[in-house]
């Protein structure tokens, strides 16, 4: 947490300009994670859904160590998208500093600040998937950005969670970033516990809840080519059930026409057959 001193710094707001788009689309490409076979494999299985989708854009939003990064650039992979992680491009709108320099010298505000006009940036863009912050969730606006695609919440225990973050190092974590003398990996799961209890009912909000464990009751990871495949399921679920609640919309709207003639009350001008 930043010193009073450090969040009374004005934070620098608003440097979306040429160079900061040229860095989008040069960061747009995602690097493989999934094998060429399983990759085929997926577009065989999820033919059409890039189609189907109109160029919405797809959200990855969850704790910090849940995957989003590698589960999104396998997405990316398999639909042709590009990908982008929110919190690479807040670095670069505070001028490279890195997300744990930005909550010690500029304190958190700044950076939700700086997290808020990127995702802003980012739901202009057609065609991508977004690896978002943890804490993304905290800001209306951000919603607002996010809900013109579709919305995923990565869900994983947060034994597995602690396991990845302590294994990537928390230094670079602001949030569960531990002092030494105390046992790393306990302290790192019981503050992820307290900050997921706190975020919950936002990360319930999205649209999908794909879960990243091997099954209900382990502990195990599932594999990126696994929760990739879960994610694209959840999206044919959501647009399947889109469509059959728009055919029940219409069949209601015929019903009440069809009400409407059978009363002979004015149909609005509406004749039936033969009319």
């Amino acid at each position: 947490m930043a010193t009073m001193a450090h969040r009374t710094r004005p934070c620098r707001i608003g440097r979306f300009g040429r160079a900061a788009k040229a860095h989008f689309r040069a960061r747009a490409i995602p690097a493989r994670v999934l094998e060429p076979e399983e990759t085929t494999r997926l577009q065989q299985k999820f033919d059409g859904l890039v189609e189907a989708l109109h160029g919405s854009s797809i959200y990855l939003v969850g704790m910090m160590g849940s995957g989003k990064s590698t589960v999104g650039k396998g997405i990316a992979e398999v639909m042709g998208y590009y990908y982008f992680d929110s919190d690479t491009l807040v670095e670069q709108a505070a001028g490279g500093k890195t997300v744990s320099q930005i909550f010690e010298e500029d304190g958190e505000e700044c950076f939700r600040d700086l997290e808020v006009e990127v995702m802003s940036e980012l739901c202009s863009f057609q065609r991508c998937v977004v690896g978002t912050g943890g804490g993304v969730v905290l800001r209306t606006r951000n919603w607002a950005s996010m809900r013109n695609g579709v919305v995923i919440w990565l869900n994983g225990a947060t034994s597995i969670l602690a396991e990845r973050a302590v294994g990537d190092g928390t230094g670079s974590r602001p949030l569960i970033a531990n002092e030494g003398g105390e046992d790393l990996l306990s302290a790192t799961q019981e503050k992820l516990e307290n900050i997921f209890q706190e975020r919950k009912h936002l990360y319930q909000e999205a649209d999908a809840c794909v879960s990243i464990q091997e099954s209900t009751d382990s502990n195990t990871s599932a594999t990126p080519q696994v929760i990739v495949e879960r994610c694209l399921d959840s999206i044919v679920y959501l647009m399947d059930k889109k469509k059959m609640e728009l055919n029940e919309r219409s069949k209601k709207s015929n019903m009440v026409n069809y009400n409407k003639l059978d009363d002979g009350k004015d149909t609005g001008g509406k004749k039936g057959f033969g009319g």
